[in-house]
């Protein structure tokens, strides 16, 4: 086989541009670079998928054998340019390549010259000739355009090879190319870009070695990822940088990378199967990504999204159900439907992988890859905040438009739109960032300053020990042995017993059972519910006798508990029904409790606490929501299960009322 044929582009009289200016050309993303890497390629290998079947994307590392270097030196870099290239790096025995691979795509189809007119595909020039995109293509994410710079940033000699097999004018070819983008240089009285490409000899320019001649090639360079017969494209990037660190780490970031960016297409929905399979090995070593639905981060997000494709797609209406909140995004001028979101807190232990606890939202649109992670005010207990926003489909465009070449956020000012036009790009940002306008519920620590995550959980463990004294906290009160005395509930530690049936004032009463911060109960009141006037008042009957009235109060004993890896907190509720009544409703209210004692009304987007359950002790009959109906006369026992926002007091309103005849 014939070496390759090296030429050097050359400036033309008119002008052009630098291979400088093309590795530029995505600007300053704040990725990290090998994310940067991995959302590049894996987009453009997805913008080339062929119809519905799944891609499959791997990125195979390996330091070169002796035959393999001498086919780099000897076939295609035989020739090699004085100003830039692979030659200094070749003379060395120890060379590492980086060769990205998909499957289940077109290829590098089209025509292999940029200045003939085509209404087909142009993968391959837009990948080996042109600089930008070509807007025909559509608002997709890669598509070979500025993206590609990627994979020159990405070698130590900004050199690429590539290898295609694909099918044009209805014949498969396969096609292999070499290239360089390095400085603009002079030479010879000339003035050159930095663009150099290796092939075979042709009209003005050298084109891509084709057929048998490139499957042999590509061969002798280990570039045999291809199934045999099927189309793709492979391309090995000659000795990556790594900044010194190990190959090895580098393609484990990679596969890391490739979770965190693409984990909704290796997900199934309820009608998405997984659409792309990634693969990742180190001198034959397979490095598994991420499994995002087990990942202590992402499980959230993944179910986030589940519930986001649903309320899109009509499946599932919007719901505030603790721990959950899924909901459309709207504006009001003009009114219309900007996206869908589902967010929710979660207790989170760092594994290692992450030091912060995250608070954030993924932001998609229609190829539903991560956008960017966007960071959310955090929740004031430090628990950790997981959503999914996915932009309205009919809304994409303006979405992608509203993108830098890297495709890394969504930046209003990129739509140019007048002063005076409603940006949908910007109301979607500022709702979402409204959804966590929370805020921190004061506590008041009394005798000594606390360390709120060491106190919580020594007075969480001290609970469930028998036999201790309660109130070692001085925050946190001792609970009252059953029938103490009744009394003004301000501060936090007197004591209430049941009520005694007696009610001389007429007015409904209250049950509460407060938990300070960190989660422990702050006190038990006895609930006395009910009027002395006749009459009905959203939909309450009023009974003239109070003997006969319905009553129910909260028990002294309040327990912490977790649902779904959230807290919890349960009281228990006594309710009365006498003889004569035709059965009754019981409402129960929580509320949020700040320092002193005092109902906080929590601020517009903060989490509020919700009833999960209500559980009858003898029966176990569960009900859910805020009220549960007695159809009968009797004395029943129930544990109201309630959702605690993190760094809150959680208190319990009753209201039994008698049942409507």
């Amino acid at each position: 086989m014939r070496p390759l044929h090296l030429q050097s582009e050359a400036y033309r009289p008119e002008g052009g541009i630098d291979a400088r200016s093309q590795r530029r050309t995505l600007g300053r993303p704040a990725l990290d670079f090998f994310d940067l890497f991995l959302r590049e390629t894996l987009q453009n290998s997805w913008d080339a998928r062929i119809g519905e079947g799944p891609v499959h994307f791997s990125i195979d590392a390996w330091r070169t054998t002796a035959d393999q270097r001498s086919v780099l030196r000897d076939l295609v870099f035989k020739t090699v340019p004085s100003f830039a290239g692979p030659g200094e790096i070749l003379r060395s025995e120890d060379v590492n390549v980086l060769v990205v691979t998909d499957t289940g795509t077109r290829g590098l189809t089209g025509p292999t010259r940029a200045d003939l007119a085509t209404d087909v595909d142009s993968n391959f020039i837009d990948l080996v000739r042109n600089t930008g995109r070509d807007e025909r293509k559509g608002l997709a994410s890669g598509t070979y355009g500025f993206g590609k710079a990627v994979l020159f940033e990405a070698s130590a000699c900004s050199t690429v090879v590539v290898y295609s097999r694909t099918i044009f004018s209805g014949v498969p070819i396969a096609r292999l190319i070499a290239m360089t983008l390095g400085n603009p240089y002079e030479d010879a009285g000339r003035r050159y870009t930095g663009r150099h490409w290796w092939g075979v000899a042709g009209r003005n320019l050298v084109e891509p070695l084709e057929g048998p001649p490139a499957e042999e090639l590509a061969a002798a360079l280990g570039l045999n990822r291809l199934p045999n017969g099927a189309t793709g494209t492979s391309l090995m990037v000659l000795a990556p940088s790594t900044d010194d660190a190990p190959l090895r780490d580098v393609v484990a970031r990679l596969a890391e990378a490739a979770t965190a960016h693409a984990w909704p297409h290796m997900v199934s929905t309820a009608i998405r199967k997984p659409d792309i399979i990634c693969t990742f090995t180190c001198d034959s070593e397979t490095l598994a990504p991420p499994d995002p639905t087990t990942d202590p981060r992402l499980r959230h997000h993944v179910e986030a999204y589940r519930r986001c494709e649903d309320l899109l797609a009509g499946r599932r209406a919007p719901e505030h159900a603790w721990p959950w909140a899924v909901e459309e995004v709207r504006s009001q001028r003009p009114d219309r439907r900007l996206g869908v979101i589902a967010h929710r807190d979660y207790p989170y232990n760092p594994d290692g992988n992450h030091d912060a606890v995250p608070a954030e939202v993924a932001l998609m649109r229609s190829p539903r890859f991560v956008v960017r992670y966007m960071p959310v005010k955090p929740a004031p207990s430090g628990q950790a905040t997981a959503g999914v926003f996915l932009a309205a489909p009919e809304l994409d465009s303006d979405f992608a438009r509203s993108e830098p070449a890297s495709h890394d956020e969504w930046r209003p000012a990129n739509l140019g739109l007048a002063r005076n036009q409603r940006n949908p790009v910007r109301q979607a940002l500022e709702q979402i960032k409204a959804r966590f306008r929370r805020h921190t519920i004061p506590v008041t620590a009394t005798q000594a300053t606390h360390h709120r995550g060491t106190v919580s959980l020594a007075s969480r463990l001290g609970r469930l020990l028998d036999g201790t004294v309660a109130g070692t906290d001085p925050r946190i009160p001792a609970f009252p042995e059953h029938g103490g005395s009744v009394g003004s509930a301000t501060g936090s530690s007197t004591p209430f017993g049941p009520h005694n049936g007696s009610d001389r004032t007429g007015e409904p009463g209250n049950a509460q059972a407060g938990t300070n911060a960190t989660g422990q109960g702050a006190d038990a009141r006895a609930a006395h519910a009910g009027s002395g006037s006749s009459g009905a008042q959203d939909g309450w009957i009023r009974q003239r006798n109070p003997a006969r009235r319905p009553r129910a109060w909260l028990d002294p004993t309040v327990n912490m508990m977790t649902v779904d890896g959230a807290t919890a907190v349960q009281f228990s509720a006594t309710v009365v029904v006498p003889e004569g009544n035709r059965g009754a409703i019981v409402r129960a209210e929580p509320y949020v409790l700040v320092d002193g004692g005092k109902e906080s009304e929590p601020p517009a987007g903060a989490d509020v606490p919700h009833i999960i359950s209500w559980r009858e002790t003898t029966t176990e009959e569960t009900q859910h929501g805020h009220q549960v109906a007695l159809s009968q006369p009797g004395t029943s026992h129930w544990i109201v299960t309630v959702s605690q926002p993190p760094d809150t007091a959680v208190s319990l309103r009753l209201e039994a009322r008698a049942a409507t005849p």
